[in-house]
């Protein structure tokens, strides 16, 4: 038994319409979603480092800039030691241990301010003095011998 379906001009269309407006959709939905994805991965990503005169570096910026006590943050690994920083209100300082070579660490804000520790044997962490943090390109770098 064959069962024929007659549809109509206008009717055929409107469906038409329909079908090209689910495929758009759907194609604007998975382009959305496939940002997002990408967006947030480009977050997540490690710090860039830099590279200067003073060593390896990173900027850094404060989680939690109203903090009242100190805060170590912005652990990165450079040249097989760790570098981070130490926060206090509204200064901060460089730090960097190396287990195997002699190192220093310096901390330079937007300003050009600098601080720069002395070199310091391995195992032992070479610390800058504070200095205060700008607005933005406050930064730290690891150097080794």
């Amino acid at each position: 038994m064959i069962i024929v379906v007659r549809i109509r001009k206008d009717e055929r269309s409107i469906f038409m319409q329909n079908r090209k407006f689910k495929k758009l959709s759907t194609f604007i939905a998975v382009t959305m979603l496939s940002v997002a994805t990408v967006g947030t991965t480009a977050f997540a990503s490690p710090q860039m480092l830099f590279d200067s005169e003073e060593g390896i570096g990173i900027e850094v910026h404060c989680s939690n800039p109203n903090a009242r006590s100190e805060i170590n943050d912005n652990h990165t690994s450079v040249l097989g030691g760790t570098l981070w920083t130490t926060w206090r209100t509204k200064t901060y300082r460089a730090n960097y241990d190396h287990a195997k070579k002699e190192h220093r660490c310096t901390a330079q804000n937007g300003n050009g301010v600098t601080s720069r520790s002395d070199w310091t044997v391995a195992g032992r962490t070479a610390r800058t003095d504070f200095i205060s943090q700008t607005l933005a390109n406050n930064r730290s770098y690891a150097s080794t011998k």
